[in-house]
C-alpha cells in the first residue's frame, strides 16, 4: 500500500503531535496490519493530505462529503474522524463530529423524504454558537435534541 502523506506542517513539534495521535489510534481504528507512523521532510513533488482537518461545523461537513468511505479493511486511514481526533482533545473532537454531522443530515435532506440520512450516532450536548451558522447565508442550524444514527 501506497504512504499516505499529511502536511506540510509549520513546526516539527506539530507534525510529531500529529503522528502520536494518530498511533494512539492503531489499537481502536481499523488500519493495514502493519502501518508505521512517522515524520519525514515535506516534500513537495508528492501528494498530500491537508494537514488540518476544518473545525467548524460546516466546513467539516463539507469534508465528509470529500472522504472516501471505509471498506472494514482500515485502507482508508487516517480517514477523517481519526485526523480529526488526533489534532483536537478527544472531548472536543466527539462533540465537533456530531454537530458536523447533524449539519450533514441538514445539508443533504430531501425536503420529500420523512426522514432524512443520518451521519453519525453522536448525542449533541453543547449548545450551538457562532461557528454553527452557514458561512455562505448565514442561517443558522437548528439545535438538535435527539441522537442521529446511520439508517
Amino acid at each position: 500500500m501506497d504512504a499516505v502523506r499529511m502536511g506540510p506542517y509549520e513546526h516539527e513539534n506539530t507534525a510529531q503531535e500529529m503522528a502520536a495521535g494518530l498511533r494512539e489510534q492503531l489499537d481502536s481504528t481499523a488500519h493495514v496490519e502493519g502501518t508505521v507512523i512517522e515524520t519525514g521532510a515535506f516534500r513537495p513533488d508528492l501528494d498530500h493530505l491537508e494537514p488540518r482537518v476544518p473545525t467548524t461545523p460546516y466546513a467539516l461537513a463539507e469534508a465528509m462529503d470529500d472522504d472516501p468511505g471505509g471498506d472494514g479493511t482500515g485502507r482508508n486511514f487516517p480517514h477523517l474522524y481519526a485526523r480529526l481526533c488526533a489534532q483536537e482533545l478527544a472531548e472536543y473532537a466527539r462533540n465537533l463530529w456530531g454537530r458536523a454531522g447533524s449539519t450533514y443530515d441538514y445539508l443533504h435532506a430531501d425536503p420529500a423524504d420523512e426522514q432524512p440520512r443520518r451521519f453519525t450516532g453522536a448525542l449533541l450536548a453543547q449548545p450551538w454558537d457562532e461557528q454553527d451558522r452557514c458561512p455562505r447565508t448565514g442561517t443558522r442550524m437548528p439545535q438538535l435534541s435527539c441522537p442521529s444514527t446511520l439508517v
